[in-house]
């Protein structure tokens, strides 16, 4: 019985778990999304400093590496743009 009651929570946890990261997955598309219409707009401070935010809050996080590795990227990105003006 307890071992049941055992199982139950660790798959409530789980289940917890995924959607906290389903969440600040959205979170992170919406902030990238922000920041390319600030670039847009010519407002390429603003994006860079929502983009280093996100590194700086979920660079050290495994299972959000895709979602770093992409904003990353895309900083880079804003940096050549800027040198090459």
């Amino acid at each position: 019985m307890y071992v049941l009651l055992a199982r139950r929570e660790m798959n409530r946890l789980k289940n917890d778990q995924s959607a906290v990261a389903d969440e600040r997955g959205k979170f992170i598309d919406e902030k990238v999304a922000q920041a390319e219409q600030l670039q847009k707009s010519g407002k390429v401070l603003e994006a860079r400093k929502i983009l280093s935010g996100i590194v700086s809050l979920y660079g050290d996080n495994a299972e959000y590496a895709p979602s770093v590795a992409k904003v990353q990227k895309r900083l880079e990105e804003l940096k050549v743009a800027r040198s090459e003006k």
